[in-house]
């Protein structure tokens, strides 16, 4: 029998903002990479914030990476 006094308390997603990328493990770390420098070209926005967790970090780490020397400033 299901006790009734426990229950799954739904999460609040907060929508992303314009100059926010989440970052995903499953997902390939290239169209990230290509999303942020449509956002810092095209949208001319002077800073990306991104968010990953668990293994998705070491993509985060590499992309950052990349973007240091793909954009300049």
């Amino acid at each position: 029998m299901i006790n009734s006094k426990y229950y799954r308390v739904p999460k609040k997603k907060e929508p992303l903002q314009e100059n926010e990328i989440h970052i995903t493990s499953r997902q390939d770390p290239l169209n990230f990479l290509r999303y942020a420098v449509f956002l810092f070209e095209k949208r001319n926005l002077p800073y990306i914030k991104f968010k990953a967790s668990g293994s998705a970090i070491a993509s985060l780490v590499n992309i950052s990476e990349i973007l240091k020397k793909v954009v300049p400033g």
